[in-house]
């Protein structure tokens, strides 16, 4: 209200001169109002588009610092080995290596990699007198430092009962999930095709109502390329090999100690392939 229309004792008049503007504003306020409350209003994304949203950053791509060591056993028969098998005082020469290039070192034996065991030896915990199974084919270990990689593989290729010595790639799941829920692919299921976004939404709600879920995370094809990339570098026939099988959900879990529990909870439905724990090569800590 200004001084005039004060002036002339006339309140009404200020409301008459001003209405135009008084009406364009509330007009103004009712379409932001209505505007908001129709996107509010709009249905959620897809399950799908959700969770595609929700795979774990590039940054979390692991470092690539560990190496396999093949020792000389039965089944390897390569001209290094002689036909001979590593001995016990071997395996405790190669074990004991004492290098600070080197975080971890652990023998890996063959049934230890069927059912993924987990005995660990430690470099600031060196066994005393404890020797490993005398049918250890496998070492696993890592580097502080990628790029000690190579000088501490050639340190070992030249012990007396390894075979060889490798890079042993670290896979993307290792450290960002418990359990892959691998969906049907064009292979995979049999008398069926890929799983269908219905099916997906269904496993998806399934995997959300089971305990101790940390995080779900939804790997496409693009993304699985890109991991055979990082690890491989003859990655495109592995990748064309695998692809079919395939998309996964991942489920990071509160505590990983419960992935067969959740495995066996979730138990078979449309659309899935099949569900596994995601095993570390080396122990967690």
């Amino acid at each position: 209200m200004d001084a005039e229309d004060l002036s002339l004792g006339e309140p009404e008049a200020w409301f008459r001169r001003h209405l135009p503007a008084l009406i364009a504003v509330v007009a103004i306020g009712a379409i932001v109002t209505a505007g908001w409350f129709f996107q509010r209003a709009e249905p959620p994304p897809t399950t799908r588009q959700a969770v595609l949203k929700s795979l774990p950053p590039p940054e979390s791509w692991p470092t690539q610092n560990r190496f396999y060591i093949q020792v000389c056993a039965n089944k390897v028969r390569t001209p290094r080995c002689a036909g001979k098998n590593a001995t016990k005082a071997d395996l405790m020469a190669i074990m004991l290596v004492r290098d600070p290039r080197t975080t971890a070192l652990r023998p890996y034996d063959s049934l230890e990699r069927y059912h993924r065991r987990t005995n660990e030896y430690l470099f600031d915990d060196a066994p005393s007198g404890r020797l490993p199974r005398t049918d250890v084919n496998f070492f696993v270990g890592s580097v502080r430092n990628p790029a000690d990689l190579q000088p501490i593989m050639t340190l070992y290729r030249e012990m007396a009962g390894v075979d060889w010595v490798d890079p042993l790639p670290v896979n993307f799941w290792e450290y960002n999930a418990d359990v892959q829920v691998g969906l049907c692919g064009t292979l995979g299921c049999a008398g069926r095709g890929p799983a269908t976004d219905a099916e997906k939404e269904a496993i998806l709600a399934r995997v959300h109502a089971l305990p101790n879920i940390e995080a779900v995370y939804f790997e496409d094809l693009a993304h699985l390329r890109r991991t055979y990339e990082t690890n491989f570098a003859d990655a495109e026939p592995l990748y064309t090999a695998r692809a079919p099988y395939g998309e996964s959900f991942y489920v990071k879990l509160k505590e990983w100690g419960s992935a067969f529990e959740t495995i066996r909870l979730l138990g078979t439905m449309p659309g899935i392939r099949r569900a596994t724990t995601v095993d570390p090569m080396l122990p967690r800590n």
